[in-house]
């Protein structure tokens, strides 16, 4: 990270070093890495076909950069992988929150 993005708070879509889920977006970033290498995709390709541009994808994958979650489903499908498996390695994302409510209570 460089120093001057360090100091800006004001970008919703990257992680400042005290953020705690900071390492959540690398990891995830790295699963989209490995998962885009293991179908052959370049870089480019990937971007094109998802609709972002080869900036936003290369700051995806090194975790300078949020995904949102229609991204994230494009994503999972143009590498043949379930959505949940971009996220393995980080148990603390699967606490209570994964449950669902009894019937009839929201």
């Amino acid at each position: 990270m460089t120093p001057s993005s360090s100091s800006s708070s004001s970008s919703s879509s990257s992680s400042s070093p005290g953020d705690s889920s900071a390492s959540v977006w690398v990891s995830l970033g790295a699963r989209l890495k490995q998962a885009r290498q293991q179908r052959g995709l370049k870089q480019a390709d990937a971007a094109r076909r998802v609709g972002v541009s080869v900036s936003s994808m290369s700051a995806m994958e090194n975790g300078q950069r949020k995904v949102d979650a229609f991204e994230l489903f494009a994503l999972a499908r143009l590498y043949r992988q379930p959505m949940d498996w971009f996220f393995s390695g980080h148990p603390e994302l699967w606490n209570d929150s994964h449950k669902r409510a009894p019937a009839g209570r929201l």
